[in-house]
């Protein structure tokens, strides 16, 4: 009876292990870089087209947008879900946009090596573009280097 019982209570550790250990893998804080080549929205704001650095910070769900011209930083919340990506190089960064009409949406972060992103939440206004747009809606995908090569 003893050996089941430590049986079950090294199985219960192992498990826990392994739970906060996906956990913590997910939480995970990266920056990359991107050349946004339109204007797009991010949250409830518009943002020109230019070089950004995107940094997530997994503990708390945000993504801290930079612009390159600009030393003004601004916060978008991400949804606590991850999205997979599949084809393409995984090897690079890449950042997702839902195109309805001539509105780009910012909805995905993805860091190189990875093939889980971040999504960001869209707001109300973005969400009735979308919904209203007469040509559907389209994704658009932009290759993202590292964070550090924008200073």
């Amino acid at each position: 009876m003893k050996i089941f019982t430590s049986g079950k209570a090294i199985f219960c550790a192992l498990s826990l292990c392994a739970l906060f250990g996906a956990t913590a893998a997910q939480a995970q804080n990266y920056s990359i870089r991107v050349d946004v080549p339109f204007q797009f929205m991010a949250g409830e704001k518009m943002y020109p087209a230019g070089d950004y650095r995107l940094t997530v910070d997994g503990a708390v769900h945000t993504l801290t947008i930079r612009p390159k011209a600009n030393t003004s930083i601004n916060m978008v919340p991400l949804t606590p879900a991850f999205q997979r990506r599949t084809g393409g190089d995984l090897e690079k960064g890449m950042v997702r946009f839902t195109k309805a009409g001539d509105l780009h949406v910012l909805n995905g972060v993805w860091r190189g090596g990875a093939s889980d992103g971040n999504v960001t939440y869209m707001s109300r206004k973005a969400k009735e573009a979308v919904k209203n747009a007469k040509t559907g809606s389209q994704s658009a995908e932009i290759p993202a280097g590292n964070g550090a090569d924008l200073q």
